[in-house]
């Protein structure tokens, strides 16, 4: 059975023998070819190369057919058949899934699996060449497939083992044919552990006393170290430092001393893996003599002053070379003394309020024969917020950009400065700094509202509102400057106005004032004149010959004049003169 993907040509070639004089569109031959040749999706595609001017090819029943009647002289008919391959077949991998351990701290780049493979039965070309890709997921980071066309997995992010114990991913195969078909697999990584970690101590300090034959009696327990991978290396132990030839340690941390004299020492405990020395830890072995002392000449701890009575804040610890004796604890001044000692435990407790800043007390540890003694300071911080001088601050906001500042303190027992202020509402436009000096940024919106927050050294809070408004008077450089042009632009306004009205009122004067032109027995003529305000004034020595001619044509002198009543108020100007005839 041919398979249906792949059409087959059952010859290359067929040669015909048909007999002149052939009747039109009879059949020459069919085409033995499998294969759908015909309709939307074909298999394969067929045409005449040569002969087409005699022949014609059916492709839907594979046959060829005269179109015109033969003679012997016609030549032989040839066909070429066209294979299109149909992209029905998807990637298929070589397994559904693939398994495999990868060591950690691995390279980025390093080559770790080779074996994913999948095939396409179509046709060679697009329809069976194939790309890989891992699908996106949780891990998909820590493994790359860098050629598209080589499904080989390679490291891409560092992989740790105690991190990391093992992930799975999903890689996908897809062909080029249009449209494309695909499949996928998935790989299943287990990631192993690698010596890459040091030998880990239980404790970072050992003590240890003489006890018997030598040995030496370490606390809080023999010397012991693990290999810090899961692998399971075999440690062995080493003592280095001033004093340390006189003491050994074997390989289960069982310490000895060489010599019948045990001096004190502190000594280095070195563990490292007995094939790799670059893998090693270190620890310390304070080695005591028979004097019973403690772990610290100094103990401190820091309370805060609302601390509840009753409360064990610190345990003190004395050692003594002969383990079968308990050591007892004391304080000295115990009855002033705001904390007391467990005499069996070496827990220190509070017995009273705290009311200072620091305490410092001498405390005690005896055997029964000898005595070591040690010191404990208690520092006190403040429990209690800061508080504002006042519940609520009012600002007038000015020219400058400083507004106002806010205080606040806290009780006169603790500390009395703050860390900082902060503002909590609009402070985009105000700022405050570490003094409680408030200052604007840019214009604010007014009225404006703050909120203000203190902060203690001790890390409490407290709130205080900050209300600003506009300066009753705002005085500025623009206003001062307008005021000044305003008051320029009235006085230049008075002057216009008093200069026009003088003016109007000589021009009337000139109207209504009236000199003496001429005389005669019963009346008189009046002339215009230049008002007397003019800065024109009249020359005497014209006015006395125009009344001198006056006088000499007239036949009496001097003329009475009757004011009239709408001139009243109006002066005429006249001069008297007295002639002698000659």
């Amino acid at each position: 059975m041919p398979s249906k993907n792949i059409p087959m040509v059952l010859v290359e070639s067929e040669m015909l023998e048909v007999k002149e004089k052939r009747g039109r569109r009879s059949i020459l031959a069919k085409l033995p070819i499998f294969g759908n040749s015909f309709g939307p999706e074909p298999e394969i595609q067929l045409r005449l190369v040569k002969g087409i001017e005699i022949a014609e090819l059916d492709a839907g029943q594979k046959i060829i057919k005269l179109k015109k009647t033969l003679d012997r002289d016609e030549l032989n008919i040839s066909t070429f058949v066209t294979v299109k391959d149909v992209n029905d077949n998807a990637p298929q991998f070589s397994a559904d899934s693939y398994f495999f351990d990868l060591p950690e701290e691995l390279p980025v780049g390093t080559i770790v699996f080779m074996k994913i493979k999948a095939t396409d039965k179509d046709q060679l070309g697009p329809n069976s060449f194939i790309n890989y890709r891992i699908l996106p997921s949780e891990y998909s980071r820590y493994l790359n497939i860098v050629d598209p066309t080589s499904p080989i997995l390679t490291v891409a992010d560092r992989i740790d083992f105690e991190q990391l114990k093992q992930f799975d991913l999903v890689v996908e195969a897809k062909d080029s044919g249009d449209p494309p078909r695909l499949s996928t697999a998935n790989i299943h990584v287990t990631v192993t552990d690698i010596d890459d970690l040091n030998p880990i101590f239980q404790h970072d300090l050992y003590y240890a006393t003489p006890h018997s034959k030598g040995i030496l009696d370490v606390s809080p327990e023999q010397i012991f170290a693990i290999d810090g991978d899961t692998l399971g290396a075999a440690i062995e132990y080493s003592i280095h430092g001033v004093g340390s030839e006189n003491y050994a340690i074997s390989n289960l941390g069982v310490v000895r001393a060489i010599s019948d004299n045990v001096p004190p020492a502190t000594l280095i405990v070195k563990a490292k893996e007995l094939n790799r020395n670059e893998r090693f830890s270190m620890t310390i072995l304070k080695i005591e003599n028979e004097q019973i002392h403690f772990d610290l000449s100094l103990y401190s701890v820091k309370l805060m002053d609302n601390v509840e009575l009753n409360t064990e804040i610190i345990r003190i610890h004395a050692i003594s070379p002969n383990k079968e004796i308990n050591i007892t604890y004391n304080i000295e001044n115990r009855e002033e003394a705001i904390v007391d000692v467990d005499k069996l435990t070496g827990w220190v407790f509070i017995k009273a309020p705290l009311k200072d800043k620091k305490y410092s007390y001498r405390l005690s540890a005896t055997d029964g024969k000898m005595k070591a003694w040690t010191r404990l300071d208690i520092a006190v911080e403040n429990n209690k917020a800061p508080i504002f001088d006042k519940n609520s601050y009012s600002f007038r906001i000015g020219q400058t950009s400083s507004i106002g500042s806010v205080r606040a303190s806290v009780s006169e027992n603790t500390i009395k400065k703050n860390d900082r202020f902060e503002l909590k509402s609009k402070n985009w436009y105000f700022t405050i700094d570490d003094n409680g000096q408030i200052k604007k940024l840019m214009k604010p919106p007014l009225p404006a509202e703050l909120v203000v927050i203190a902060e203690g050294l001790n890390g409490l809070r407290s709130f205080t509102t900050v209300n600003i408004s506009l300066d009753a008077i705002p005085i500025s450089t623009f206003t001062t400057v307008s005021a000044i042009i305003f008051g320029i632009i009235v006085l230049f306004s008075i002057i216009l106005i008093f200069i026009v009205i003088r003016r109007l009122i000589n021009i009337w004067r000139q109207k209504h004032v009236c000199w003496l032109r001429t005389t005669g027995n019963n009346s008189i003529i009046m002339s215009k004149s230049k008002s007397f305000d003019s800065g024109y004034p009249i020359e005497e020595e014209n006015e006395k010959n125009r009344d001198l001619d006056n006088y000499m044509n007239s036949s009496s002198f001097p003329v009475s004049i009757s004011p009239l009543r709408t001139l009243s108020n109006f002066p005429i100007k006249t001069t008297r003169y007295s002639f002698q005839n000659s």
